[in-house]
């Protein structure tokens, strides 16, 4: 049973989503056969109490779990308890602009991308110009390399000398070593000046759309920090890639319900299957 978190948007969790798939197609997540369902929950199937694989959540992680399972040849059925799967990666477009729920730049470069081409799923947009930052009432160019660190207005000098300090430290980490170590305790360690920190933080929000620095994976953000990957604002807002992802799934032949909330997983040495209001 594949149970992605309407919060998995973010890019390395939709490799995670592949990968697992790709690597456990003898494992208990392809072994379930039976969904039982409460019979308040009606099903538009015509077949709905069998399923090879049965993905929770219709979000964008969902929705490529479901792609990349019924490309395996699996029977997938995807329960969305929304009245349309898109989760928080949907559009409304009112008055003639397109205004994103949550996510609003796609880092195309990365493993978002990746799985995006595999699945076929179009889109197109622009790269932003300049990044800048609003400290008081001014905007400020971010100083995301030597040059526009120098010229920074954003960081008082003490900061801009331990920033250059940071950023080599940065690119000199064991990544290897961080793997149990959370941003907050890394910053910690490595950042005394308390404007540094603030940018950093902002940094890291901006960068994985989690505002949780105790809970962030330092590896995560150091790898950021190196590749610097760039980011596209798309044309029509990310409902694109909700839809795009959705014709995935159903051209590989996976089923989507909607409407429906799954509340509980029947399991004993195995998977026996779901329950939905």
């Amino acid at each position: 049973l594949l149970h992605p978190y309407i919060l998995s948007q973010i890019s390395p969790f939709f490799r995670l989503i592949s990968d697992h798939i790709r690597s456990q197609t003898n494992s208990i997540t392809f072994e379930t056969e039976l969904i039982t369902m409460h019979e308040e929950l009606s099903l538009p199937l015509q077949n709905p109490l069998y399923a090879g694989v049965v993905v929770v959540g219709g979000g964008l992680a969902g929705l490529a779990a479901a792609a990349y399972a019924a490309r395996s040849g699996r029977t997938v059925t995807l329960f969305e308890k929304a009245s349309q799967p898109g989760g928080r990666a949907m559009t409304n477009h009112r008055a003639g602009f397109s205004m994103n729920l949550g996510a609003h730049a796609l880092y195309y470069q990365a493993e978002a991308g990746e799985v995006l081409r595999e699945l076929g799923v179009p889109y197109s947009g622009k790269e932003p110009p300049s990044l800048f930052a609003l400290s008081g009432d001014k905007l400020h160019k971010l100083p995301l390399s030597p040059l526009t660190l120098l010229r920074s207005t954003l960081l008082d000098a003490p900061a801009k000398l331990e920033m250059s300090r940071v950023l080599a430290a940065v690119m000199l980490a064991n990544t290897q070593s961080l793997q149990r170590m959370s941003l907050q305790e890394w910053l910690e360690q490595h950042v005394r000046h308390s404007q540094l920190r603030a940018l950093l933080l902002m940094i890291a929000r901006l960068t994985t759309y989690t505002n949780a620095p105790e809970l962030l994976s330092a590896t995560l953000f150091i790898d950021i920090m190196r590749k610097a990957p760039k980011v596209l604002y798309l044309d029509g807002g990310w409902q694109t890639l909700v839809d795009g992802l959705r014709q995935a799934a159903l051209d590989a032949g996976a089923r989507i319900v909607t409407g429906a909330r799954v509340v509980a997983v029947e399991h004993e040495e195995r998977v026996q299957g779901v329950q939905g209001v």
